[in-house]
């Protein structure tokens, strides 16, 4: 199956990795806490953003895998991600 070399692609998939990698934290070690409850008691311990920090760097893996295929339209979808996300962590860190 060959991947279209899409900016589209590259900025879903830079969307949803780090989502996936904070509910894989999630139910690795806090399954038994309801998901809302766990957003909620992250976000008023500020570590939400160190956490989404940490899940983002999934999108630079990401990023030298598509770069290395020369699919550079997918790896600037991820980059722009990347940044959505961290100014959604600055915003996170500094105004929550």
């Amino acid at each position: 199956m060959k991947i279209k070399d899409s900016l589209i692609l590259g900025l879903i998939m830079g969307i949803i990795l780090p989502v996936l990698g904070v509910l894989g934290f999630y139910y690795s070690k806090f399954a038994a806490v309801d998901l809302a409850q766990f957003v909620q008691v992250a976000t008023k311990h500020k570590v939400l953003s160190p956490m989404l920090s940490l899940c983002a760097v999934l999108n630079l893996a990401t990023f030298f895998l598509f770069l290395n295929k020369n699919y550079y339209l997918v790896a600037r979808g991820i980059i722009l991600a990347t940044i959505i996300y961290g100014v959604t962590i600055v915003i996170l860190k500094f105004v929550m």
